[in-house]
């Protein structure tokens, strides 16, 4: 029995115990939700007993598969790694990762941890992060393969030759407003308040992102008038700065752009702001297939130790 496992059946596995959500595990692996059930229903044939409690608001680990678990994770591991530096030994993976960083803030908080922990895994490999703003499109960039990968603000364009891969972050929204603004005393705000007010068009972002972030309505049905156009984060401050316009954004942006005469405050009622990877479906170098699977492996247990 144990001859012929399928190593499939083991990864998914720990993908879901360390998700203890199948869609995401099946996200992870990049395969359906009903793939990675199959998978462990195998594994738990094998084994005699069930490894998961499931129902529709939970899944957590029986006794019985928080053991395998245990043992497995780390044998899982040692497998990892020899057949990684063997296929080193053979293949000598190699080569620039070019990764474009579409503002800072998307870069999220472990971008540069993942370059680290690849580098150190294929050491004739580097990663390149060059800073873009939307204003370089850096979608035509990818497109033209001057890039491997984005580190970019989601969604991404609907385009069937894209491929959505780890998220990097996920941030709750805040709106960006002058110090004497009448909402800087407020917390938190709403996008019905939003449209009481002005706010920002950004020409040269994906329109899915400005949508996202700058809704053209809200919930009230109320238009968000869009009137001043910025190509930069620090424009769009100044304009904050001076009262002309308020500015739907995540927290982290003003870790990286600064302006003295600006407060933020949470937006509630909106789902949490995603940025990710993208990249060109198929396009993949080695080198960049190999930190892309990096970044799937690492990025949980990163994350995760965030909570």
């Amino acid at each position: 029995m144990w001859e012929t496992i399928d190593l499939q059946e083991v990864r998914a596995f720990l993908m879901v115990a360390a998700e203890l959500h199948f869609g995401r595990a099946a996200e992870r692996m990049y395969l359906t939700q009903s793939r990675v059930s199959q998978l462990v229903r195998s594994l738990e044939r094998r084994v005699g007993g069930q490894l998961f409690d499931r129902s529709s608001r939970r899944v957590q680990l029986t006794a019985l598969g928080a053991h395998l678990h245990d043992r497995l994770e780390p044998a899982y591991g040692a497998l990892r790694s020899a057949l990684e530096d063997t296929r080193n030994m053979v293949t000598g993976t190699a080569g620039t990762v070019r990764v474009g960083v579409v503002l800072q803030s998307s870069a999220g908080p472990h971008l540069l941890d993942l370059v680290r922990i690849f580098e150190q895994r294929y050491p004739r490999c580097t990663v390149h992060l060059l800073e873009l703003t939307y204003n370089s499109e850096p979608y035509g960039l990818l497109h033209r393969a001057e890039l491997d990968m984005l580190a970019i603000r989601l969604p991404a364009p609907d385009d069937a030759g894209l491929t959505v891969g780890p998220v990097l972050s996920v941030e709750e929204r805040i709106l960006i407003v002058a110090k004497d603004h009448p909402l800087a005393g407020r917390e938190p705000v709403t996008y019905n308040d939003v449209a009481d007010y002005a706010t920002l068009d950004v020409p040269t972002a994906p329109r899915e992102v400005l949508d996202e972030l700058f809704p053209p309505r809200a919930p009230d049905g109320r238009p968000i008038r869009r009137i001043v156009t910025v190509n930069t984060v620090g424009e769009a401050l100044t304009h904050v700065a001076m009262g002309t316009v308020v500015y739907p954004s995540v927290e982290s942006i003003l870790r990286y752009y600064q302006h003295p005469d600006v407060v933020f405050v949470p937006i509630a009622g909106a789902p949490p702001s995603r940025a990710g990877l993208v990249w060109r479906t198929g396009r993949l170098s080695l080198a960049a297939q190999a930190f892309a699977d990096v970044a799937a492996e690492e990025l949980p247990r990163l994350l995760g130790d965030d909570a």
